[in-house]
């Protein structure tokens, strides 16, 4: 027992004696010992149902007995409130008052020595005033302000307006209320609305918010014609407290009402319109005791004629006529045929017809026709005329040429050569026939070989490769301008199926029987020319255009062909060759063309 009593007592003495060997110790009794302040963690107010601000703090001197709490009000001197213990870390507040902001510092004591003051944080004791202040529409003279009530303990809410320079308040509610409402509102007027909580001593801050009264016009006005006399009207309905909506229609001498429908109705029908006449139709909403803005669209009454009418020789007797129908209410369908002395009606069908099969028609004979669609009321225009040809394997263009037509394998062509002068639309086809002009031209164009009209019958026309960029096609509908493709396919099908010769070429197969220039050489398309055209294709040689004029006629003949990426290619047959040859061709030469079933 003595042996640990002595350790003991020579530890304690070690540590005694290093301590006061560290030159950086200072004993706290030293009178040079300056005493460290706390650090002010926190102030924060706490509402219970009277203004508290709690503060916390962390001790940096261990050797602290207590701590002196001092405040200070907005910018006044600090004063002493409170003392506690070392124990406590924390204090409350309890002495505040609404509405005053106050500032805290606290000081560390050890014996007759106090710290400096330490950092200085501030809170206000206020009355926590709403929040989230929001506002809806109710009416075009009525809006609603809501909030969020953040005080347990008020007595009531003060509500005030500002229109223009001052707040005046509008009310004055009870406790725990957190929604308004203000009327006798003015369409498209600002209003700025504040809200605070109070009690019988103090009021919280305001909360802010501007609204602005509207009454929002219909939107999406449409138009959707329901027949040759009546549309209908459609729009969205931005409101849900209109009394209805007025209904205006302008004719052409000024805007009138025409009806008034109910709220939540967003559509109207208007009948006995005339067809052709441009109609401006506005929609409002209303209430009673405001109109919104107007919505405004312009229609046009119409009765659209049948489109894309084709006529096609079934047989030796019968022409089809095939046309795509553009209406919903037609009641039918009346049909003309001009045989030569003018158009007479031939029939009327029902209603969503789009065929028709002309019979006892004579052989070799062209007929136009035209199809016009009708109601009780009105009539439409009529389509766009077709030519037929009472023969079961040919076609017409615009101008009424008759051709022959041979299929070979899947595919049905021409058998000549196209000579038509107007596009599909009837538009007329400049005639080139000064070599400076068809070389500078950039639109389609043709001519006939040497400008001599009488070579068309057996050679057809020749065309610059601009006439395959227009929109609008020469070839009647159902027909195309051949393709690379469709070529290929041609000579493809001929060569695998026997019409060429031992190397394969297929030149004889597609030539025609007579006209080309004679060639000593067996196999070519001049040699032996009776043994030609096995195919019926009738491939004659017309020659062509180019910069230095007109060439190659009884020795060339050659085709425009259009590939899928759009080149221009020639596809050419010479007396002095077998097979098919092909090139890509400037827009300054002229080529014949021939046309393939869709």
């Amino acid at each position: 027992m003595k042996s640990i009593t002595l350790k003991l007592f020579l530890l304690f003495i070690t540590v005694f004696v290093l301590q006061a060997c560290d030159r950086d110790w200072t004993s706290p009794y030293d009178p040079s010992y300056e005493v460290p302040p706390p650090t002010l963690l926190n102030v924060e107010p706490i509402i219970d149902p009277e203004p508290q601000i709690e503060i916390r703090w962390k001790n940096n001197e261990e050797y602290t007995e207590k701590f002196d709490i001092w405040r200070k009000t907005n910018s006044g001197d600090y004063n002493l409130i409170a003392t506690v213990a070392k124990t406590h870390l924390s204090y409350i507040d309890d002495s505040c008052v609404f509405g005053v902001v106050y500032s805290y510092v606290v000081i560390s004591v050890f014996a007759d020595k106090s710290s400096p003051y330490s950092n200085s944080l501030t809170a206000p004791a206020l009355i926590p005033q709403p929040s989230e202040l929001n506002f809806n529409t109710l009416s075009d003279s009525e809006i609603s302000i809501t909030w969020v009530d953040n005080c347990s303990f008020e007595e009531g809410f003060l509500i005030e307006r500002k229109n223009g320079d001052d707040f005046h308040q509008v009310a004055d509610l009870n406790a725990n209320l957190t929604e308004y409402s203000d009327s006798g509102l003015e369409v498209g007027q600002t209003y700025d609305y504040r809200v605070a909580a109070y009690t019988f001593v103090n009021t919280s801050s305001w909360t802010i918010i501007s609204t602005v009264t509207d009454f929002p016009a219909p939107t999406d006005l449409s138009v959707t014609l329901i027949n040759d006399s009546e549309i209908q009207l459609s729009w969205v309905e931005n409101t849900d407290y209109e009394s209805g909506f007025n209904i205006e229609r302008d004719a052409g001498s000024g805007f009138i009402e025409i009806a008034s429908v109910s709220a939540d109705v967003t559509e109207y029908s208007d009948t006995g319109l005339t067809v052709g006449q441009v109609y401006d139709y506005r929609v409002a909403a209303y209430t009673s005791v405001n109109t919104s803005s107007w919505t405004s669209i312009t229609t046009v009454t119409d009765f659209p004629a049948p489109t894309d009418l084709s006529a096609t020789g079934m047989s030796d007797t019968e022409i089809q006529l095939n046309w795509t129908d553009n209406t919903t209410y037609e009641s039918g369908f009346k049909i003309e045929r001009d045989a030569g002395n003018g158009f007479t009606e031939i029939v009327s069908l029902s209603a969503d017809a789009t065929e028709y099969i002309d019979t006892g028609l004579t052989y070799g004979e062209s007929y136009k026709y035209r199809v016009s669609a009708y109601t009780i009321s009105n009539t439409s225009d009529f389509c766009f005329p077709a030519v037929g040809y009472a023969c079961s394997n040919c076609i017409s263009d615009f101008d009424g040429n008759i051709y022959e037509t041979i299929q070979i394998g899947d595919q049905i062509w021409m058998a000549e050569n196209l000579k038509v002068t107007h596009y599909r639309d009837g538009t007329p086809i400049p005639n080139l026939t000064s070599d400076l002009d068809w070389t500078n031209t950039n639109s389609g164009a043709y001519c006939f070989y040497e400008n001599n009209v009488s070579n068309a019958d057996m050679y057809g026309a020749l065309y610059n490769n601009h006439i395959m960029d227009n929109s609008i096609s020469i070839a009647p509908e159902g027909w195309h301008v051949s393709t690379y493709q469709d070529w290929e396919e041609l000579i493809n099908y001929l060569a695998d199926n026997g019409y060429g010769d031992v190397y394969g070429y297929v030149g004889k197969s597609l030539a025609s029987t007579s006209g080309w220039e004679i060639s000593n050489v067996v196999g070519n398309v001049g040699h032996d020319q009776a043994s030609n055209n096995s195919s019926g294709f009738t491939w004659v040689p017309g020659g062509l255009r180019s910069l230095g004029g007109f060439g190659s006629i009884g020795s060339t003949g050659g085709f425009w062909s259009r590939s899928n990426v759009g080149s221009a290619y020639y596809k050419s047959l010479s007396s002095h060759s077998a097979g098919v040859g092909w090139s890509l061709n400037g827009h300054q030469w002229g080529n014949s063309i021939r046309l393939v079933k869709n």
